[in-house]
């Protein structure tokens, strides 16, 4: 009850006449409401002032009755101030249109209209923003130019739609002159905004609906039970290490996951098991590297006619460090011309 009785006092209701009765229909009638103003800044009055000059045109109100009705609609700290510019006007004889421009300066700065024309050269499509909306942004400060006290002005139709292509992106910019069309018409010009618009959401869709279905790099195939896991051993078994053909058409297949998630010259695990392999490798050559064979050295007579004989000695492994320092003899053995040296370890 509270919310609608504070309705009533922000809004007032009228009711214009779309279709005037004849003698068998009566007359069709439509509601208008319209708020009442409080104060506030600039932009605020303009916009209030288009909503009462439409009412005004509609209702087709005289000089005196729109002033009545002014005096109706605005509330608090204003409407004492317009009261003392109604007497004044009255006084010094001006019409309406003298009297409703005094007003607007009350709350229009005298060089608002430079204010309005930075904002349409700055105008700019934001990244959440349709073109629509763009262009009702547009439309709002032409209308304010109109609507000023003071320097109004009628911006043409070949300006605005200047403004309108300075505010879409440079990309959208620079594929429009690429055309060669020129547009003159605001509603070419919309159009043409509109179609792109649409053909990058089309593109962005088919984007995003590619990386939804498109399986994660990090994603791995998940064992529920033992059947699952016997089943995929199975197939394993049968296909090898072959990928599936909606895989082969991904182009991605990991031979040691066996996941189309990466492939397998990019598998971290496969290049790290590698590794390992490498390092057992490296550490068995070094360990034998360590192994030293046992020491002899042979002799031969140039005269001998006998036959050389050939011992294989083999390989002895390095023996723990002893407290005490080994003990090494040397022999000699002679057989025959042959004669033959040999170091004996502890």
């Amino acid at each position: 009850m509270g919310r609608k009785h504070q309705d009533e006092e922000e809004y007032i209701t009228y009711t214009i006449v779309t279709t005037p009765a004849t003698e068998h229909t009566p007359a069709d009638t439509a509601k208008i409401k319209i708020p009442k103003f409080y104060g506030g800044n600039a932009k605020d009055w303009l916009r209030w002032s288009m909503r009462f000059k439409s009412l005004t045109q509609r209702k087709g109100w005289t000089l005196e009755q729109a002033a009545l009705q002014l005096l109706i609609l605005l509330d608090g700290d204003l409407k004492i101030e317009v009261e003392d510019q109604a007497r004044q006007a009255a006084q010094e004889g001006l019409s309406f249109t003298q009297f409703y421009d005094s007003i607007g300066q009350l709350l229009v700065p005298l060089d608002y209209s430079e204010t309005l024309d930075e904002e349409l050269w700055n105008l700019t499509k934001r990244r959440n923003e349709s073109v629509q909306q763009v262009y009702r942004r547009l439309k709002e400060l032409v209308r304010m130019f109109v609507e000023l006290p003071v320097n109004a002005e009628s911006i043409p139709d070949v300006q605005q739609c200047r403004f309108l292509k300075r505010s879409m992106p440079q990309a959208w910019q620079d594929r429009l002159a690429a055309s060669g069309l020129i547009h003159d018409k605001m509603s070419e010009l919309l159009q043409y905004f509109e179609r792109l618009e649409m053909r990058e959401k089309a593109v962005a869709k088919e984007k995003d609906g590619e990386q939804l279905h498109r399986p994660s790099r990090y994603a791995r195939p998940i064992k529920s039970d033992n059947h699952d896991r016997h089943k995929m051993g199975k197939d394993k078994t049968k296909h090898g290490n072959s990928a599936p053909s909606a895989v082969r058409e991904n182009g991605k297949w990991c031979t040691h996951h066996h996941t189309s998630s990466h492939n397998t010259v990019d598998c971290f695990a496969l290049k790290k098991q590698k590794q390992t392999e490498h390092k057992q490798v490296e550490t068995q050559r070094r360990s034998a590297s360590k192994k030293y064979p046992r020491v002899y050295k042979v002799q031969n007579s140039e005269s001998s006619g006998e036959e050389e004989e050939y011992k294989f000695i083999g390989l002895l492994d390095k023996k723990p460090t002893a407290t005490m320092a080994p003990l090494r003899i040397e022999i000699q053995l002679r057989g025959g011309n042959t004669k033959m040296d040999a170091l004996l370890d502890s």
